[in-house]
């Protein structure tokens, strides 16, 4: 059987000394689908007449996770004669059958929606800078970060010159992403670190992750306006998993190697 998803056991959500509530938000913003099962174990008395009925708490999460991630990627699996709160009237639910039927309904959604399109650019990535100014950094590692309790998207990163020497940090104040147009839009600011008086800079970009190769622009202007704003054009590469672990690592020289390959990987990109 083809595998459609990696299922995170229930058990893994809740963590010591972390709120319920909190935990189960954590949840919601890490994941693309989530599945419920409501059974018989209560029984609601509705118009004096007694029905069996799930638990109040699967109700409660099946709700919160379907407002984090649309009632499309929320699956309610229900008892044949279990009551269904009226405000889920409506709602595409599966009734509990047997664990192949059921199994078969939610890989089939599954493999229809995909994962969320933020999933596509959570990560670490290389930026490498094909054409504009290229006196100072020409490559970058940053990573994406969605937000714990939002979908709102961060950035951060630090670059290289060609020579390989670190010469910025930045970060992103603000950036949003487009599903529709897969594009990422954001403005940043940074520090390069190796100019007389550690100047600082700021500028607007966007990638554009619809398919690949990814490529993008961004404006790069001095803080204190005393030179032009150049606009850069880049391509994006996913770093691999070691990656992040070299780039934040305490060996220098394992560092060092990895940016000189990114480097001439830039090379075989760069616009003529």
């Amino acid at each position: 059987m083809k595998k459609y998803a990696i299922v995170d056991s229930w058990r893994t959500v809740f963590h010591p000394g972390a709120s319920t509530l909190e935990s189960l938000r954590r949840a919601a913003t890490a994941v693309d689908f989530a599945a419920f099962v409501w059974g018989r174990e209560d029984r609601t008395i509705s118009r004096q007449r007694a029905t069996a009925s799930p638990r109040d708490n699967v109700v409660y999460e099946a709700g919160l996770f379907a407002g984090y991630l649309g009632y499309h990627r929320t699956f309610v699996v229900h008892a044949i004669d279990s009551k269904i709160p009226t405000d889920y009237l409506g709602v595409t639910t599966i009734q509990q059958t047997n664990v192949h039927d059921v199994s078969a309904k939610i890989e089939q959604a599954i493999a229809q929606l995909g994962p969320m399109a933020t999933s596509k650019i959570v990560g670490c990535w290389w930026q490498l800078v094909t054409s504009g100014d290229v006196s100072a950094s020409v490559v970058s590692f940053f990573q994406i970060v969605v937000e714990s309790d939002s979908r709102l998207v961060s950035m951060q990163g630090t670059s290289w010159n060609r020579a390989g020497r670190l010469v910025a940090a930045w970060r992103c104040p603000a950036a949003a992403f487009d599903e529709k147009t897969m594009t990422l839009h954001y403005s940043w600011e940074g520090v390069h670190t190796q100019e007389a008086a550690i100047p600082t800079y700021f500028g607007v970009g966007e990638i554009n992750f619809h398919h690949e190769p990814f490529f993008g622009s961004f404006s790069s202007t001095p803080r204190n306006l005393d030179r032009n704003t150049f606009l850069r054009r880049a391509r994006y590469v996913r770093a691999l998993p070691a990656d992040s672990a070299i780039i934040n690592g305490d060996d220098v020289k394992a560092r060092r190697r990895l940016i000189q390959q990114r480097l001439r990987q830039r090379m075989a990109f760069v616009e003529t």
